[in-house]
């Protein structure tokens, strides 16, 4: 029998088969051919590293977009000899002085902040990949690493190091460079309390106001809306190479300058892609460069609207079943998250609670329901809408009443709505709830198109002793109709008196 050929791998070696093989039928086994044992066999391995998926997505493209930060500028503290002009000036006064010049270094130092909460457990690839582009670009002088505390009651503090809750914590002010020469850039998914409940916004002002900042955003921009890091788009102009953001110049792409102000310091908030760091790469290295950036915008304040009594099925999109007498069951100190699940979120950020809930009929235990409900989402929701749909002051009316800081009364400027919604403030007076009716906002939707209509001082003059407030929102075709508002779509008057109805709410707000 012929043998297998020696420059063939011997399929026969018991290291690639569960047991060893029997020796082939008619070759006798020699001393020369016999089966090696697997002890004999078995060698010392070598670990192999295997490559794992980038968490960054092109890392080489976000290094070239970032390529406008190696600058260089004249050193301070460092000089070096000039031998050009040593030369020149012996050359002309044959005494031997020697000419120093500062020495050209890197323009700017990096301080990358890190949020470490258990969130941002999910990004720490992300992060390293991110620290390490930072490194190998050359572009900083000194770059230092610190952890962010953003869970915590009090103000928000840096750790020595990111994700180590045993490292020491450190004061945000550390960050804070008066020179002008430290760029913070700050990694975080908006997940921390400080986050959502505005604490970070102080924080990121101070380093802002001392030397460029930015918020690198680990989310999807469509996903900021559902963390405490929201952003709107803006025209941002420089005038100076890595101004501090306070002295950037901004301006709204559509409002003029005197309607739209942005509130604060600008802090643009980036999605960790070439194109966005490109952009925000160019503003800061390019004097005159305008560009449009998304700015962290002030924390918004979570929002219920909370049912009340004659809400109708349908009045609002149905997109969640439960109601608010299986709300009302659970225990006082419920979470936000235990709470979320009986909320539909609307594109806005308004949650509307239990919306499908009807109550068309007197229920003796509804009032308990509602007391319950608003102490259980009082803990959670600095602002709570109620919607009243009725006309008639009845026994669970009296109930959200009761819970009422402030009322706003909508009607329309016809001559009828107008006259029902003064009729309405009478009752309320009647029926002893001044304190309501006396700090009562009236907006005032302009009709078009029909007859019998009052005009904006008409409709001031009839409710001057009624009311405290009263918004004129003019006619604007987008309001018509039963779809959801965009206020991007408003023409400039009525998206300013929707501004000033906000205004008026969020008065004594915490």
């Amino acid at each position: 029998m012929k043998l297998p050929d020696e420059d063939l791998p011997d399929l026969t070696l018991p290291g690639l088969h569960a047991a060893p093989l029997p020796p082939p039928t008619g070759v006798r086994e020699s001393a020369e051919h016999s089966v090696p044992d697997r002890e004999e066999q078995s060698q010392p391995g070598m670990p192999v590293r295997v490559p794992e998926e980038k968490a960054l997505a092109q890392e080489l493209l976000v290094g070239r977009s970032l390529r406008p930060l190696k600058r260089k500028r004249p050193s301070r503290w460092r000089s070096e000899l000039d031998e050009r002009a040593t030369a020149a000036a012996l050359a002309e006064t044959w005494l031997p002085d020697v000419v120093m010049r500062p020495v050209r270094e890197r323009w700017l130092d990096l301080v990358l902040v890190v949020d470490d909460g258990i969130s941002m457990l999910l990004w720490q690839r992300l992060t390293a990949d991110i620290q390490t582009t930072l490194q190998r670009l050359g572009a900083f002088r000194l770059l230092r690493v610190y952890g962010l505390d953003s869970t915590g009651p009090g103000e928000p503090m840096l750790r020595g190091r990111p994700f180590d809750p045993t490292s020491a914590p450190l004061s945000p002010s550390l960050s804070a460079d008066p020179s002008g020469r430290t760029l913070v850039l700050v990694l975080s998914d908006g997940m921390g309390a400080a986050w959502r409940q505005g604490r970070m916004h102080p924080v990121l002002a101070r380093w802002a106001r001392c030397g460029p900042t930015a918020l690198v955003h680990t989310l999807p921009a469509g996903l900021w809306d559902s963390s405490g890091i929201q952003a709107d788009r803006w025209q941002v102009t420089t005038r100076h190479p890595g101004a501090a953001n306070s002295r950037w110049l901004t301006a709204d792409q559509i409002l003029p300058p005197d309607l739209a102000e942005f509130p604060g310091t600008p802090v643009p908030v980036l999605e960790p892609t070439a194109e966005a760091l490109r952009d925000w790469a160019r503003l800061l290295t390019s004097p005159g460069t305008t560009v449009g950036l998304p700015l962290l915008g002030p924390a918004r304040l979570r929002t219920l609207m909370a049912p009340s009594r004659g809400e109708r099925r349908g009045r609002l999109h149905d997109h969640n079943p439960r109601t608010p007498h299986e709300l009302a069951e659970l225990p006082a100190d419920a979470s936000y998250e235990e709470i979320r699940a009986y909320t539909t979120r609307s594109t806005g950020g308004l949650e509307v609670l239990a919306h499908a809930a009807t109550h068309s009929t007197a229920s003796p235990a509804y009032a308990d329901e509602y007391r319950r409900i608003m102490a259980m989402t009082a803990r959670h929701y600095p602002v709570v809408l109620s919607d009243w749909t009725g006309s008639r002051i009845s026994r669970g009316t009296q109930t959200v009443l009761a819970h009422t800081d402030r009322l706003v009364l909508c009607c329309t400027n016809s001559e009828y709505s107008v006259e029902a919604a003064v009729r309405q403030l009478g009752e309320l007076r009647a029926d002893g709830w001044e304190r309501v009716a006396d700090e009562a906002v009236v907006v005032c939707t302009a009709l078009g198109g029909i007859d019998h209509l009052m005009d904006e001082h008409t409709v001031r003059a009839t409710f001057a002793t009624s009311a405290r407030v009263v918004v004129i929102v003019p006619f604007d075709l987008h309001l018509a109709g039963p779809r959801e508002r965009d206020l991007s779509r408003l023409r400039p008057r009525a998206a300013e008196a929707f501004a000033k109805l906000a205004q008026e709410l969020l008065v004594g707000a915490p």
